[in-house]
């Protein structure tokens, strides 16, 4: 007696199986895969009478229009660095060109960031103060705005002092002057007045 799964014929069924397994496969991702279906067109008015249209990228796809589709998307924002600079390899794989064209990049980058900042703190600086010489000294939002106003004074005059003590550590020992020393008053009196 033979047993069960040895001979010719078995071999033959086994074949069949994994055939017919495969076939099944193909079917269902062809099924799933929307570009593998034939859409059917888009009739231009629906049971009610009311016209539908496709949004004009779907249509250029399922059209096979050449044309590009304008997304209206514009350059990737300094707040957005991170988008533009996606990496899609290892950095210890990437060769030394393409690290150069990164690491200049990353800098641009890291520029307009910092270049954002500066703005945006001004802006806000211009419209708190403006807020607290307005608004009554018992305004419900007085609290919040003097105290954003002052943490944003705190910043400013803490870039002013990191950029003074770097241009101090520029110049040669022996004509420095005294080290430059922050100055927080302006938030000191806007804490206090906050107490």
């Amino acid at each position: 007696m033979r047993g069960r799964g040895s001979g010719v014929g078995n071999r033959t069924v086994g074949w069949g199986r994994t055939l017919a397994t495969v076939v099944v496969f193909q079917v269902g991702v062809m099924a799933q895969a929307p570009s593998l279906r034939a859409e059917p067109e888009p009739s231009e008015a629906s049971a009610d009478g009311v016209g539908l249209e496709r949004p004009r990228k779907e249509r250029a796809v399922v059209g096979g229009e050449a044309e590009a589709v304008d997304t209206g998307i514009a350059a990737p924002a300094p707040e957005n660095m991170e988008d533009a600079l996606y990496l899609r390899e290892r950095p210890d794989a990437l060769g030394r060109a393409t690290r150069a064209f990164h690491d200049k990049l990353l800098d641009k980058l890291l520029r307009e960031r910092e270049a954002l900042v500066v703005t945006r703190r001004k802006h806000a600086l211009r419209l708190l103060r403006d807020f607290v010489r307005s608004e009554p000294e018992t305004a419900p939002e007085m609290p919040d705005a003097l105290l954003r106003l002052a943490e944003l004074e705190w910043e400013t005059s803490r870039s002013r002092y990191l950029a003074a003590f770097e241009k101090w550590q520029a110049t040669a020992e022996g004509i420095r002057g005294d080290e430059p020393k922050p100055d927080y008053r302006r938030a000191f009196v806007l804490y206090r007045r906050l107490l």
